[in-house]
């Protein structure tokens, strides 16, 4: 029988034992939403893909665990799960807004993007009050002026890929 070692790109809740490259979803999300807990936001909204998979559960707890910690409410009117591209994100934020969501915790470039435009049509003069974080593998926040903290900075899969195949 012959053993083949692999690694694979994501992690699975399956218990069996294999090398993995992976971003901590679960601290991502949680560091983007306790940033904006300290910059005084109270009524967070996540906008995230759709809950059959496992990083986008990751990224709820880690935004649930945020909340608890600062003894937020969590609550279910705030949470957005969609097909992330910008025009889904740019109406489920114009809704959030409206509806009082003064934070937004996006899960990459796209839902930023549109969670900003349809925070600003919904907000008009006020959408300078509302904060935003990113977890992105670009800048894009300071090309646009939106004050959004670079909160995870992924390399492309080839790279992690490559290294990790010629590890011991």
């Amino acid at each position: 029988m012959m053993v083949m070692p692999f690694v694979t790109f994501g992690r699975t809740e399956l218990f069996s034992e294999h090398a993995y490259f992976d971003i901590d979803n679960e601290f991502t999300a949680h560091q983007g939403t306790a940033s904006l807990i300290a910059a005084g936001k109270r009524r967070i909204a996540l906008i995230d893909g759709d809950r059959r998979y496992m990083f986008v559960r990751q990224r709820r707890r880690g935004y649930e665990k945020a909340l608890h910690e600062a003894g937020l409410e969590m609550d279910e009117t705030l949470i957005r799960h969609i097909n992330v591209d910008a025009d889904l994100a740019r109406t489920a934020a114009a809704e959030l807004a409206g509806a009082g969501a003064d934070g937004f915790v996006c899960v990459n470039e796209l839902a930023f993007l549109g969670a900003r435009a349809g925070a600003r049509a919904a907000l008009g003069e006020n959408f300078g009050s509302v904060g935003f974080s990113m977890r992105a593998g670009t800048n894009l926040a300071d090309y646009i002026g939106t004050p959004a903290p670079l909160l995870f900075a992924f390399r492309g899969g080839m790279e992690p890929g490559r290294s990790a195949s010629q590890a011991d």
